[in-house]
């Protein structure tokens, strides 16, 4: 598990955040870089849907008690009362009574109503993606897979040995 959370937390997505023609990254220290990705970014916004069209493989793997997926993680966007969205990933996931409940697992670029270590009930209609690992192998992860595709090649593989991601 604690593989797990470290895999998560040196991943340099992840936070996402919208805004109007902005595609930049914000480095913070202590904190995982913010990516900013324009809220017309094409790839992303089909990463989004693809996220939400396959969440019921989500919600399966969750529910199934195999010893072999760990890591449950949903991503989710929230917006601060100026209109800015951000998309953070939630971690340590469940699923109990049709809801996800999970601990927001990196402190927020902008002043919303959730803070580092909360953990709150996920509101399914915000969701932007998920993951999860079966074995060694990521499940989901589909807007990581989109920001990766644009990196460098040199900047893949760094992204590669420092994640230790492996997708299908």
């Amino acid at each position: 598990m604690k593989k797990i959370l470290t895999i998560t937390a040196i991943i340099i997505l992840s936070i996402t955040s919208c805004k109007e023609n902005s595609s930049s990254k914000i480095e913070r220290e202590g904190e995982p870089d913010v990516m900013n990705v324009a809220n017309e970014n094409i790839a992303m916004n089909q990463a989004i849907a693809e996220a939400n069209k396959t969440l019921s493989n989500f919600k399966s793997a969750i529910q199934s008690n195999n010893k072999n997926y760990q890591g449950f993680t949903l991503k989710q966007k929230f917006t601060d009362t100026e209109g800015n969205s951000e998309h953070i990933w939630i971690q340590d996931v469940t699923f109990n009574n049709n809801k996800f409940k999970g601990i927001v697992g990196n402190k927020p670029l902008y002043e919303i109503n959730v803070k580092y270590g909360d953990t709150i009930v996920v509101d399914e209609s915000n969701i932007s993606d998920w993951m999860y690992f079966d074995g060694k192998v990521t499940k989901g992860a589909y807007t990581i897979k989109v920001l990766r595709d644009q990196m460098s090649s040199e900047e893949q593989k760094q992204f590669d040995i420092q994640s230790g991601l492996l997708f299908e």
